[in-house]
């Protein structure tokens, strides 16, 4: 079992910020909300999450779980040539005519 760790809230610029140290890593999670009361609560259940998933061994160290859905990382698209996309495009097009 991991050691004890305290999630500290402050503020950076008006924003909340989360700090942590873990397996001697720093860890600095900038939400980009506003500091408000209504944010705070949100944050210290977050800080909370955070300390229990380190204590029980599931901490993500991507940190993906503990940011707001607007600040998630987005999966790799697929990546393809403009030939690919423009021969894609021919393909759709001729199948649309098809209906018509």
């Amino acid at each position: 079992m991991a050691k004890y760790c305290t999630v500290s809230i402050s503020e950076n610029r008006g924003r909340i910020r989360l700090r942590w140290t873990y397996k001697t890593h720093r860890y600095s999670l900038n939400w980009g909300m506003a500091y408000t009361p209504t944010y705070l609560k949100v944050a210290r259940m977050t800080a909370h999450q955070i300390e229990l998933d380190i204590e029980s061994g599931n901490f993500d160290e991507t940190l993906d779980k503990y940011k707001p859905d607007h600040r998630k990382s987005v999966p790799e698209q697929e990546k393809i040539t403009a030939a690919e996309l423009f021969e894609r495009f021919i393909k759709f097009k001729d199948f649309g005519q098809a209906y018509y």
